[in-house]
């Protein structure tokens, strides 16, 4: 009998938990054979369990928390996560496990979780004002600001000296517009640490916005220049911040500092009359910072300042075409470096999305030389690189892999925001090479690009604005975001020079609209109004979905669930009733879920369908995009990761996502290119996914969505479908509206449940004018889009 024989009685005996006849078999087995080192492997492994089986909950747990505080070390936040989770099973008041996981929650952009995290550590410990700080911190990512101050306030009152407390707070008050009390934060947290350089910073942003001085503090008598406020003042607070973090001693801080005065002198130049002069004064400050960062200290530090630097040079032109390149080189050449040695994978794809990026200088560089396939091929391969995780097939398009996707009655638009220029191209089947729209002035350029981030900035303030005061409700007491929308699209057609474009795009009955960053979020669709529109993250994943199947199998129909700290959608079941027996009647099955949670939807998943239908809340995540989520029932979420892990999704053909802000970003801009939800969908090539870029007025909404339905039954394709609704929800009159009410009503027995929805929305339109068109502003119909194949 051989010694494998042997042992493998010993190792049954380990798996069952019999611990003490393990090692007696193990013993017995040695007193036979004699030692080997198979048998002193087994007797550590056993004597491991027997230690691992006397330990108390305690030391578990103890266990368990270690681990995940490597975990941290090493960038795993997820595995981290997992380890407190482990941890708080044994020992739920353990306050510094509930703390930890708090604050990985936090780098992942999992704000309300954070927060619930700090919630049960401060209930065991009220004292701890580093939850207390954090917490405020987390509440802030969600505008939350009056919360984040009075966690700020809290760990104050324990800890005074709490110089990140005061500093937080100064930030939240920024952003509220108080600048002078974000002063005064600031410069109480610079009494406590005055080499603390980001306050030094921040305080110069309020002195910027600030339109008066308070009275003079310490700092202020010591530094009389930090009494001006505006520009002077900015400059005030960064050259004096400074002095506080020499070259020698605080390369890091002084290197910040140099490029931060950079950018307010580059910032000033757009508004000044001789804007070289300033742009010339940022360079010295970049080449100033440049100079005190090294590359092997502070790598992510020193790129920053060399894609200014290199943003400046391009600006100015004033050195050769040779030396660009060659600082284009050393920029990408350290992002590689950067990310080769990066902990974790997690930790790369992180920095991937958040360093910064040398391709938009590269884009502009090639347009300046006229390069033009490729600038337009730098720009594709650099959308995905950043989708490779959810690519079908990895890689990018070349160019003649590009024009695969285009025919005589389709043409490609295709925006890339570059450094100093907004660069659109349009890609035709009678054109060899593309076609460039780009202001080439450079001045002009610039302004523009400069345009579009205020344009940009100024949209997220009034739709978040919008937001906490409108809701649902078609009562505005002063001037909204809606209200603006249309005056806030001509501007952004202004912008983007779309009367140059229209030109290029004549009698294409078919556009498909690629995006950059931001662009994703806005209805650019309504730019083209007599052409039938997709939209597509990138033409390498386009290449690669599915042909559209016209034949409509059956419909998962998922009901509005209940998620927890969103608004409920009551109106939402109604729609489904209306789909479901719209699919009826042409003899096409459905299947409602109701109250999905995770394991439910996955489970219904798999289910033959070809469309799904989503009406609830889905969410963008900026800061950890694969945590883009729906919203199921209760706590539960679908996540864009966990749509790369379901297979089922092959099978169908099309995807709906209303009565949510799927393509929305809240009051973030994006800082690399959009990847969430629709790209997961797509990444499964599914052919078409629709969706909203804003919620819109539960009627509305159903009306467009039971014409998408009607035109698609039809034969329609989808984006003939999408034009065909958005065109008939514009000129559609009151009193069709009202003849279509009291069409369904009377059709419907008596105590149909849908019957007093359709009379509230039939009562609601009688006082109005009856050749009025209800929902002709772009509020109720420029939301849908449509993502996927042309």
């Amino acid at each position: 009998m051989g010694t494998f024989s042997q042992f493998s009685v010993a190792r049954e005996l380990l798996q069952r938990g019999e611990l003490e006849q393990a090692l007696a078999e193990v013993d017995r087995v040695v007193g036979l054979f004699g030692k080997s080192v198979e048998a002193l492997e087994l007797q550590v492994d056993i004597r491991g369990a027997i230690v691992a089986k006397n330990r108390t909950p305690e030391q578990e747990a103890r266990i368990w928390f270690d681990r995940g505080y490597q975990q941290a070390i090493a960038g795993d936040c997820l595995g981290s996560i997992e380890s407190y989770d482990q941890a708080l099973q044994l020992k739920p008041n353990h306050h510094e496990a509930w703390f930890n996981q708090g604050n990985r929650l936090d780098e992942l952009g999992r704000y309300e979780a954070a927060i619930e995290s700090y919630d049960q550590a401060l209930q065991l410990k009220p004292d701890h004002h580093e939850a207390w700080n954090n917490r405020g911190v987390n509440l802030a990512e969600l505008g939350k600001y009056e919360a984040a101050i009075e966690s700020y306030d809290q760990a104050l009152k324990i800890k005074p000296g709490n110089h990140d407390a005061w500093y937080n707070c100064g930030i939240v008050l920024n952003n509220l517009g108080e600048y002078e009390a974000a002063i005064a934060s600031f410069d109480q947290t610079l009494q406590i640490k005055p080499d603390l350089y980001q306050a030094w910073n921040n305080r110069g942003i309020a002195a910027l916005f600030s339109r008066g001085p308070t009275q003079l503090n310490a700092y202020m008598l010591k530094h009389p220049e930090l009494n001006q406020r505006g520009y002077s003042g900015e400059l005030a607070s960064l050259t004096v911040g400074l002095t506080y973090g020499p070259s020698d001693t605080h390369p890091l801080g002084h290197g910040f500092l140099q490029r931060k005065l950079g950018d307010a002198h580059w910032d000033r130049a757009p508004t000044q009359s001789n804007p070289r002069y300033y742009r010339r004064q940022a360079l010295t400050a970049y080449e100033a910072s440049l100079h005190v960062l090294n590359a092997f200290a502070h790598p992510e530090e020193r790129l920053q300042t060399l894609q200014k630097l290199i943003r400046t040079h391009d600006a100015l032109r004033e050195i050769a075409p040779d030396a660009i390149q060659a600082l284009l080189r050393q920029g990408s050449e350290l992002r590689t470096r950067i990310l080769t040695q990066a902990r974790s994978d997690e930790q790369r794809e992180r920095l991937t999305r958040t360093l910064p990026n040398f391709n938009e200088l590269t884009v502009d560089f090639h347009l300046s030389q006229g390069n033009t396939i490729a600038a337009l091929e730098t720009a594709e391969a650099a959308k995905n690189g950043l989708m490779q995780w959810l690519l079908p097939v990895p890689g990018t398009a070349n160019y003649a892999e590009m024009r695969e996707m285009i025919g005589d009655d389709t043409a490609i638009v295709y925006w890339y925001l570059g450094a100093n220029a907004i660069a659109t191209f349009v890609i035709r089947a009678d054109q060899v090479e593309p076609i460039v729209v780009t202001e080439f002035d450079r001045e002009i350029s610039l302004k523009m690009r400069d345009r579009l981030d205020e344009w940009i900035k100024n949209w997220n303030k009034s739709y978040t604005n919008y937001k906490a005061k409108a809701k649902d409700s078609d009562i505005a007491t002063d001037r909204t975001w809606r209200d603006t929308l249309p005056t806030e699209l001509e501007t952004l057609a202004e912008i983007l020079n779309i009367s140059a474009l229209l030109p290029h795009i004549q009698n294409i009955p078919n556009l498909i609209l690629v995006p950059h960053r931001d662009l994703h979020r806005f209805p650019l669709h309504t730019f083209f109004p007599a052409a039938h529109i997709t939209h597509l993250p990138s033409l390498h994943l386009g290449r690669h979905l599915r042909p559209h199947q016209p034949q409509i199998h059956n419909l998962l129909n998922i009901v509005a669930p209940d998620h927890t700290g969103l608004d409920s959608l009551p109106e939402a079941p109604i729609e489904a009733i209306a789909l479901d027996r719209m699919f009826q009647t042409h003899q096409i099955p459905t299947t409602k879920l109701e109250n999905a949670t995770h394991q439910t939807l996955t489970q219904s998943l798999p289910t033959p369908h070809s469309i799904l239908h989503f009406n609830g809340h889905a969410g963008y995540n900026p800061d950890n995009p694969k945590l883009s989520s729906l919203g199921l029932q209760g706590d539960d979420r679908l996540t864009t990761i966990d749509l790369t892990k379901i297979p089922a999704l092959r099978q169908y053909n099309l995807i709906t996502l209303t009565s949510c802000e799927t393509a929305i970003t809240g009051n973030q801009t994006l800082t690399a290119e959009y990847v969430g939800l629709i790209s997961g969908f797509l990444g499964h090539r599914i052919p078409h996914v629709l969706s909203t870029l804003w919620t819109i007025e539960s009627a509305a909404s159903t009306l467009f969505i039971l014409q998408f339905y009607r035109q698609l039954l039809k034969g329609q394709s989808p984006s003939q479908s999408l034009t065909h609704s958005q065109t008939w929800l514009q000129t559609v009159t009151v009193r069709q509206l009202r003849r279509h009410y009291s069409y369904w009503i009377d059709r419907l027995p008596a105590e149909d449940e849908i019957r007093p929805f359709l009379k509230t929305w039939r009562n609601k339109l009688g006082t109005m004018e009856p050749n009025q068109t209800r929902y002709s502003h772009p509020y109720y119909w420029a939301a849908f889009t449509l993502s996927g194949r042309g």
